[in-house]
């Protein structure tokens, strides 16, 4: 397809030109041949897409054929169009030398070029290729070796180990530049068709070894990683199970990246100790299969493995022989005698790396001549290994030579001569630039990207220039002599996230690490840091704004990656280039007068619940929690993609569940919370029709394929078809017997598709000439509510998925269950399908994206990162990218099929998911969201006027978000727990919550979604996300016992009054009572398998209240609990929290919250609401205050809010701090008019 973001790949497009012309071919021609259409053609020639590997062979067949390449060069250039065409698989080395063989018979007449008419035997001898076989190549990363010099003997021992001994790992060692990489690569080549997978990975941007492990499993076995979390042991478990069943070569090239040097020479580097276990198991492990490794030092965990008759070997290189040392020079065109070219190949001990860089110096300054490049002495002034080569080499570069060889070597990345302009702080043309890589490949120190027109740089000198780069920022640091930190971004905050990553860990984390010596950061150490890099800071400040480059970017990246906090500091009048500020807390900093260009902050948009694409491909639109539609442009300059926020459509006064472009892509439709669709002009964002017939949540809009229609689902149950141009209701269609959560169109638009809570899938005819709409079936598979329904491109089949986890594919002609695909743990929520058809994304409950293969229903990928329930899923138009949101506030893009994440947009987090309140009444605590308990001091507050109240303290130390709070009930005590699995117990001596904890609890990293402490005070009582509840000792955070017994999340757990009993509920919709003792099981009550949110005891103890997911509220009797003792419902929303008044005299008095947002008063005894209160947002947590008088809510807007009982009043609203609260951005450029009120909006001046 074409280029990742969409543009066009004009050289590979004049390539497939020039062939098929030198084929005398017409586009219908080839299409006719090749079995494809006449479009397919042209967007190859275009660049707009690349063709299947069959097509491709055939193309190369037809070309070999009609003389269509060099005569000379014909190898040289088949080998580059298939590398240019962007395959995944490796060139079949057999089948292209078959073919040479077949076309050089003599029975096989070439004819002249010329015009070919297809429907006659022109062209013959030639075979349409057969479908590619089941073997898997992924080449990755692997270079491209078009010249390979001797080897021959070691080629032909390593095959033999590999092949006819069945060696389980080899390692192939050198020093830098003997060619080690070269030499795998042509052994891959030679051996593939030996193996059924071959996976080539280099490691030389040191990833951590499961997410190698999982990589690599993606490429086996995707549909094993089907679990929730699957951990490094169960990684290289289930790596050793497909090693064992299939014939599988490895490679990992560059292991001398994971190694220590020097005295630990051979050792693994702290933190990369599990690639040890991974050596190890397959050594030691019997299997069919073969670990291949390059490295210069042998890794020490295999040296007690090998042995000359042991399935683990190793193989150092030696010089390469003075045969295969001569025919390089004579290809440098370097003149000398024999003796000559022998005493320069000794010189650089066969170094083939050293021998290129070597031989083009003497072609350069000695006009290739040894003799005279040996009288000068330069041989004995760079002898001595390819360190000091580089060095020298390096030394005789211009200052703007070594500048771009030190931007490719941060990019990391094959890099066009663009991308480099943009990066470069002096102004450099793009012709200047181009002779400048060009002088550097002509010195050997670059070579050619993949991609026409990019370049990159061999490992070996990737690692040097990154070391280099490393050495001379901590100079710079020490000394005060900015150069590199100026020229330089050490991070780019707007690459793709993985390159980023890469530029963190091996540039960012190294700084630091020399910088500040050898051990891990300690409070003392990071002060250290901090003040040194301040007095950098102010050295910055003392240079021209237009002389500061990158270094004030740099320093705040640098400050971040060590720890600091960066509240409070004063960056006005600096270049902040490049700094990543994306979820950093900055309250009162100071950028008054900055220029912020090409940096990253929090996005303005709260949870994305919805994401469409324009048909272009252009924009990206996401319904956001709070109300706002965000629109986002994708731009490209420089090759920099970005996707800015482009437009703000506003006019819901609620959620956001759908948003979905016209056909056209010049009108834009969304339905939300607020019972209306909306439908928008996409370019300027207004509001042109508003629809308000649905009585309850619009939950899916989708537009008719012909773009008159706007259809809509809802929770009222119905679907209503409206015209467009009048705003004409046309229709309602009912059936469904609860909540519609999705509609879709047929691409006909005769067809329409519904998803309902009531477990159906129904299917309307829609006949708009003669006003008929009819349902035409109702169709029954899923195991419980259905989330979503999509139709394939042709309209053949249709897919949905639904609460049980599962992805069902349905013919549409007989509307029969095709296939199931399994693999999510818990609710699939998002669903959809590529623009061809081919591939289908679902995202669920398990925090996944998973991609299938819509053909053979195998698994592709699963793509893990984001923290929170998948809610979004839209493809671009080109299918090259995946947009996902989730409910953990990101917006995340993924290329495809290759899974890498390209961009992460982080949204302000605001929720606060549960609240409490001491038992004097003094104090409010607060689940935040951004990792920290907000804790909100309430007496002596002035309530006779509606005030906002910022947190009077922050308690840090959690590092997840939090998901419960709880105050002992002597009030002495907080405690905490949130996603990452630790509980923290915070003193509250005298009044006054202390930091940090007093005592940190663990549960083995599960997430913790409840929390209560027991009556006495000395035990908390905790439920978690795999389905265990535990009781621990507060006194000395002892685990006590594990009540198990539910499945899914336990979302609430409560103690009995007398603390004999607690009771538990959670998603598999059974409420638990346990002995607090024994942890025996007493009894269970409502096995309706409806969620249990929260469960509240009765202050007296003799009732228990149980809020469910559908809406309603059950109050049991604990004496006689054999069925409920009455139901409250206000509508079918979600009610997530509860709580019984305090006060004795109104103990008859049940509070709730859900996501209606309003905030419910029942007197339990009449069985009535008898007041409610608009909190606006989902509510998560609810609780009365001290003396009952007032009830507080809280919600997913991030806001909690006090309300006088008796006159309705809102008497004070608490809030976290604003993101940017208080930064000062007066006269701050580089940023857009939206991104200067984003950060306005989220608590930014101009002062």
């Amino acid at each position: 397809m074409s280029s990742l973001y969409g543009e066009p790949d004009f050289a590979f497009g004049q390539l497939m030109l020039t062939l098929r012309l030198a084929t005398g071919l017409t586009q219908a021609n080839l299409a006719e041949f090749l079995g494809v259409s006449r479009h397919a053609v042209g967007e190859w020639e275009a660049g707009h897409s690349y063709p299947k590997p069959r097509h491709l062979k055939n193309f190369i067949a037809l070309c070999l054929k009609q003389g269509a390449f060099g005569t000379s060069s014909e190898l040289e250039e088949i080998r580059a169009l298939w590398k240019a065409s962007n395959q995944k698989a490796l060139l079949d080395e057999k089948w292209l030398h078959q073919l040479l063989i077949e076309r050089n018979s003599p029975n096989n007449v070439v004819p002249a070029p010329g015009p070919v008419i297809l429907n006659q035997p022109a062209i013959t001898g030639i075979n349409t290729i057969a479908e590619e076989s089941e073997q898997r190549l992924d080449w990755g990363e692997a270079i491209d070796v078009p010249t390979f010099y001797g080897r021959k003997t070691e080629l032909d021992q390593l095959s033999q180990w590999i092949v006819e001994e069945n060696c389980r790992v080899v390692s192939v060692l050198g020093m830098g530049g003997m060619g080690k990489s070269a030499l795998t690569v042509s052994l891959m080549h030679r051996l593939a068709t030996h193996f059924e997978v071959v996976i080539w990975r280099s490691v030389r941007d040191a990833p951590d070894c499961e997410t190698l492990l999982k990589g690599c499993l993606q490429i086996l076995a995707p549909e094993v990683l089907n679990e929730v979390s699957v951990s490094f042991e169960r990684c290289l478990s289930l790596l050793l199970k497909q090693l064992q069943s299939r014939r599988v070569l490895l490679v990992l090239d560059n292991l001398e990246t994971l190694l220590e040097e020097g005295q630990n020479a051979g050792y693994l580097r702290g933190g990369y100790e599990n690639y040890g276990r991974l050596l190890t198991l397959l050594g030691e492990t019997s299997h069919h299969s073969c670990l291949l490794l390059t490295s210069r030092e042998k890794p020490i965990d295999l040296v007690p493995l090998e042995g000359k008759r042991s399935v683990v070997r190793s193989l150092r290189l030696t010089p390469l022989d003075e045969q295969a040392c001569e025919q390089l020079l004579v290809d440098k065109d370097v003149r000398g005698t024999p003796s000559q070219r022998a005493q320069l190949s000794r010189f650089f001990t066969g170094n083939p790396l050293a021998l290129k860089i070597v031989a083009q110096t003497i072609v350069d300054l000695f006009d290739g001549e040894i003799a005279r490049f040996l009288e000068q002495g330069e041989g004995e002034a760079i002898f001595g290994g390819v360190r000091r080569l580089l060095d020298e080499q390096f030394a005789r570069l211009s200052v703007m030579e070594q500048t771009v060889l030190m931007w490719l070597a941060i990019l990391r990345e094959p890099s066009s001569v663009e991308e480099v302009v943009a990066a470069l702080v002096r102004p450099v043309s793009r012709v200047r630039l181009l002779e400048i890589m060009e002088a550097l490949h002509h010195r050997s120190l670059i070579e050619r990207g993949g991609k026409a027109g990019t370049f990159t740089l061999q490992s070996v000198v990737l690692e040097y220039l990154t070391t280099r780069l490393v050495e001379e920022v901590v100079e710079e640091l020490e000394e005060g002599n900015l150069n590199r930190l100026v020229q330089h971004s050490l991070m780019q905050a707007q690459a793709r996230d993985y390159v980023r990553q890469s530029q963190g860990r091996l540039i960012i984390q190294p700084v630091l690490g020399r910088f500040k010596g050898p051990g891990a950061y300690g409070h003392g150490e990071v002060e250290k840091v901090e003040e040194t890099l301040r007095e950098v800071l102010e050295q910055v400040r003392q240079l021209p704004q237009g002389r500061q480059g990158y270094a004030g970017g740099n320093l705040i990246n640098l400050l971040l990656a060590g720890g600091s906090e960066l509240v409070g500091w004063d960056f006005s009048g600096l270049n902040l280039w490049e700094a990543y500020l994306a979820g950093v807390e900055l309250r009162d900093v100071n950028f008054a007068g900055s220029d912020l260009s090409r940096s990253i902050f929090t996005e303005g948009f709260n949870s994305i619940l919805a994401l469409a694409y324009s048909p272009d491909g252009r924009y990206l639109a996401g319904g956001s929690l709070t109300g706002e539609i965000n629109i986002w442009q994708m731009r490209q300059a420089a090759g920099v993609n970005d996707y800015s926020l482009y437009l703000e459509c506003r006019g819901h006064s609620g959620v956001v569940n759908s948003v979905t472009y016209s056909p056209d892509g010049k009108l834009l439709a969304s339905g939300g919370y607020d019972r209306t669709v909306r439908v928008w002009d996409a370019y300027s964002g207004q509001n042109l029709l508003v629809l308000s017939d649905h009585t309850d949540t619009v939950r899916k809009v989708v537009f008719s394929p012909d773009g008159t229609l706007v259809v809509s689902g809802s929770f009222d149950g119905t679907i209503k078809i409206w015209r467009i141009a009048t705003g004409q209701l046309l229709t309602t269609l009912t059936g469904h017997s609860n909540w519609v959560w999705s509609v879709a169109f047929s691409p006909e638009g005769n067809l329409l598709a519904s998803g309902s809570t009531d477990g159906t899938i129904r299917l309307w005819e829609i006949n708009l000439r003669d006003n008929n709409y009819r349902q035409i079936a109702s169709l029954s598979a899923h195991q419980g509510g259905v989330q979503e329904v999509f139709f394939s491109p042709e309209g053949e089949k249709f897919f949905s998925c639904g609460s049980d986890g599962k992805i069902l594919e349905w013919s549409v002609a007989s509307q029969e269950m095709l296939w199931s695909l399994e693999g999510h743990i818990g609710m699939v929520q998002a669903l959809a399908v590529s623009p061809d058809g081919t591939i289908l994304a679902s995202g669920g409950n398990d925090l996944t994206v998973r991609l299938w293969q819509s053909g053979n229903h195998k698994p592709l990928l699963t793509l893990t990162g984001h923290t929170a329930p998948l809610v979004g899923l839209a493809f671009s138009p080109d299918g090259q990218i995946l947009a996902s949101s989730s409910a953990d506030r990101s917006l995340r893009l993924w290329s495809v099929p290759g899974g890498q994440a390209l961009i992460t947009k982080q949204g302000h987090i605001k929720t606060v998911r549960s609240i409490a309140v001491n038992r004097d009444g003094t104090y409010l605590a607060g689940a935040g969201s951004n990792k920290n308990v907000l804790v909100w001091q309430m007496t002596g507050q002035d309530l006779t006027s509606l005030h906002h109240f910022t947190p009077s303290t922050l308690l840090k130390g959690h590092t997840n978000n939090l998901l419960a709070v709880a105050f002992s009930p002597d009030g002495t005590t907080l405690a905490s727990a949130g996603q990452d699995g630790v509980i923290k117990i915070w003193d509250v001596p005298r009044g006054k919550v202390s930091s940090p904890a007093r005592l940190s609890l663990t549960s083995n990293s599960e997430s913790i979604s409840a929390l209560t402490y027991n009556p006495a005070g000395d035990l908390l009582a905790s439920g978690s996300g795999s389905g265990t509840v535990r009781a621990w000792s507060v006194i000395t955070g002892e685990q006590m016992t594990i009540f198990e017994g539910h499945q899914g999340v336990v979302w609430t757990v409560a103690f009995s009054p007398d603390g004999t009993t607690i009771v538990s509920g959670g998603n598999d919709g059974i409420v638990r009572l346990w002995d607090t003792v024994s942890g025996q099981l007493k009894e269970s009550l409502d096995k309706a398998r409806i969620p249990i949110l929260n469960i509240t005891y009765h202050p007296e103890g003799q009732l228990l209240a149980c809020a469910r997911y559908d809406g309603t509220i059950l109050v049991w009797s604990v004496t006689d609990n054999s069925q409920p003792l009455l139901t409250l419902k206000a509508n079918q929303a979600p009610v997530w929290s509860l709580a019984f008044n305090p006060d004795p005299t109104a103990s008859s008095i049940l509070l709730s919250g859900g996501n209606d947002g309003i905030a419910r008063l029942w007197n339990i005894e009449t069985r009535e609401e008898v007041a409610h209160f608009a909190h606006e947002g989902f509510i998560r947590s609810v609780a009365f205050t001290k003396d009952g008088t007032g009830i507080i809510s809280a919600g997913e807007d991030g806001l909690v809010k006090q309300w006088d009982i008796r006159s309705r009043r809102l008497l004070a609203i608490y809030r976290d701090f604003h993101p940017y609260e208080g930064v000062n951005i007066k006269g701050a450029t580089g940023l857009t008019e939206l991104g200067r009120a984003t950060l306005l909006a989220l608590g930014a001046i101009e002062i």
